[in-house]
């Protein structure tokens, strides 16, 4: 996504009762400073790794649900007991969930720091710059 890509992170809130991930971001251009806000809505998990100040995104990429498992098996199996990302009997009903749910898997690259992915049912990017405010779907 060519708007958040080079963004740097300023902060990032998780709203559990609301169900919602908000990454802020900025970016300075030669033709006006960018302040932008990703938004996951119908948050179900997340995993983030390398949390540093300064950290700078590269993009955030939908992936299909099925790599969700391929990439995240040991995770999945190593947390199945502590009721992560929830109960669930089978690695089949797990999945049954997300496509009855409309849940989407994104991936958070990085040129530096903070990496990750994002569970949720959809991820928007509010985008304040110099032409004013937009919204993108990713």
């Amino acid at each position: 996504m060519a708007h958040i890509h080079d963004n740097e992170i300023i902060s990032y809130e998780v709203d559990f009762s609301n169900k919602k991930l908000s990454i802020k971001t900025e970016i300075k251009r030669s033709e006006g400073d960018e302040e932008n806000m990703i938004e996951f809505e119908g948050l179900f998990t997340y995993h983030f790794e390398n949390q540093l100040p300064k950290s700078i995104l590269l993009d955030i990429e939908e992936r299909p649900n099925i790599d969700f498992f391929t990439d995240n098996k040991r995770l999945l199996r190593d947390k199945k007991s502590f009721g992560w990302p929830c109960q669930y009997n089978s690695m089949e009903a797990l999945y049954e969930l997300f496509e009855k749910a409309q849940f989407h898997y994104y991936v958070i690259t990085a040129s530096f720091g903070l990496v990750g992915w994002v569970v949720s049912r959809s991820c928007e990017c509010i985008i304040n710059g110099p032409d004013g405010l937009k919204i993108e779907r990713i």
